[in-house]
């Protein structure tokens, strides 16, 4: 939350926001995530990361928390899928977390 205060500069309205947007976004992409891993579709599994990025981003949850940029990037290349079911596992552990924070 420091960092969403710190980037809307303390104005609650706008911090209520983008709170709401990941509530309601975030659950939505990480399914998109975990559909796209489970039917092996690493573009679904690509787009949806890539769009949760900023928002991860603006909850203040860093890269090396949530894998989201290595996860994008990982979905893209072939040779390192194997490397993806462990790293949505941490994203969605994190999420859970996170969502439960926000809605407090």
């Amino acid at each position: 939350m420091q960092f969403l205060k710190q980037f809307t500069g303390g104005n609650q309205e706008k911090m209520d926001k983008y709170k709401s947007m990941f509530l309601e976004n975030g659950p939505r992409l990480l399914n998109n995530i975990d559909d796209g891993l489970k039917n092996n579709d690493y573009g679904v599994i690509k787009i949806a990361a890539h769009s949760m990025k900023p928002q991860l981003s603006y909850m203040g949850v860093k890269e090396e928390v949530s894998h989201i940029f290595l996860i994008e990037q990982t979905a893209g290349e072939q040779a390192h899928f194997e490397r993806l079911p462990a790293m949505v596992e941490q994203l969605k552990r994190v999420c859970a977390k996170a969502f439960e924070e926000l809605r407090g």
